[in-house]
């Protein structure tokens, strides 16, 4: 899965909000010790490393919940690929009250039950 993590990553970060907004610099440490709440809120603000650091957190989930819908890895791929950009043009809507785990597979989850739908 390591080569479709900069995949996924890189198209995510092409079809989302890709750019600051004029704000201070984060290291990549920063970002990483933040929580995930933190980061959605960065992200939301269009900071690139925030949406960065919560793909390399949860590619692996959403993927592997994906996968157990589909069983294709290609197909699985693609999917994963297409609820991070669902996800990550949503990232304004996010409630932090809630776990953004819980969101971003949500939207894996329904993502994907969608084109099962559409494909029957």
């Amino acid at each position: 899965m390591a080569d479709s993590s900069a995949t996924t990553a890189d198209a995510a970060l092409t079809h989302a909000h890709s750019s600051a907004r004029g704000t201070a610099p984060l290291s990549a440490t920063d970002f990483a010790a933040r929580d995930d709440r933190d980061l959605a809120a960065l992200a939301a603000q269009g900071r690139e490393r925030a949406f960065r650091e919560l793909l390399s957190r949860y590619e692996r989930p959403v993927f592997s919940l994906v996968f157990r819908m589909v069983r294709d890895r290609s197909l699985a791929e693609d999917l994963a690929q297409e609820a991070f950009i669902r996800a990550f043009n949503a990232i304004g809507s996010y409630n932090p009250s809630f776990k953004f785990s819980n969101w971003i597979l949500k939207i894996a989850n329904n993502h994907t039950i969608d084109y099962l739908r559409k494909r029957k």
